[in-house]
């Protein structure tokens, strides 16, 4: 069957197949790799274990995390969530090129990548989901049709005590709560996603260990302000500035 990026935006598919071979797709340098580089006694380390490269692609599972080890799953979600392009490692040369400085040195040595801005352009262009195409996708019990995923996917109706709030708002039900999530939502509230991932109850009360309500919900403007004075907690006046002595 045809590729589904492709066929509708074959530059886009041209942009991304010269990525995964680390070469150029336009401009004067077409189909060259691209320009690296490395200090003059630079040391190409190949001891890396449970590590491979093929094809353009490459796979690194050395590292493991501990199933309770949160501070370590941090760090892993950071790292998921990067942006592609980091700007204090990227520096323009007296040429007008672009330096991109890799966070970690390749293993032949490569400590830069050098681009013209054009080349730029078109690496991060390949960075910019297509329109109605799944970039993330899963395997193993996550996948949409393994047959274990019923066993660990939570189901719509199903509530988690403490957990499950009214779509909208995300209020969460106290102890004991059988209330399940009204029609048009489908997932867990945003605090017992923060409990499931982070370990984090934010909706119990550091001092009386009760259960907060979310009641409603303030964006600004004249109605938070409104409720902010009711409260006494209104803006506070500035002070004034002390008079400059003469």
């Amino acid at each position: 069957p045809p590729a589904p990026v492709a066929e509708p935006m074959p530059l886009l598919a041209g942009f991304a197949a010269a990525s995964i071979q680390e070469r150029l797709a336009t401009g004067p340098r077409a189909g060259h790799p691209v320009r690296r580089l490395r200090p003059a006694a630079a040391v190409v380390d190949t001891s890396k274990p449970r590590g491979a490269r093929l094809e353009g692609f490459s796979l690194h599972a050395n590292v493991s995390v501990a199933a309770h080890a949160r501070e370590q799953l941090e760090h892993v979600c950071r790292y998921l969530l990067r942006p592609p392009l980091a700007l204090e490692r990227l520096t323009e040369n007296s040429g007008g090129q672009l330096l991109d400085e890799l966070p970690h040195a390749r293993r032949d040595g490569s400590t830069h990548v050098l681009l013209d801005p054009l080349e730029l352009i078109e690496k991060l262009s390949v960075l910019i989901p297509a329109p109605r195409f799944h970039t993330l996708r899963f395997h193993g019990v996550l996948a949409p049709h393994a047959s274990w995923r019923s066993q660990i996917i939570p189901k719509p109706g199903e509530a988690v005590e403490g957990e499950v709030g009214p779509a909208g708002l995300g209020v969460v039900a106290g102890a004991g709560s059988a209330a399940a999530p009204t029609s048009g939502s489908a997932g867990l509230s945003w605090a017992a996603l923060l409990k499931r991932v982070f370990a984090l109850d934010v909706l119990r009360g550091p001092s009386c260990g009760g259960r907060r309500r979310i009641v409603g919900v303030y964006t600004g403007g004249q109605r938070l302000r409104d409720l902010l004075a009711r409260l006494g907690l209104g803006a506070r006046p500035s002070r004034s500035a002390p008079e400059p002595s003469g």
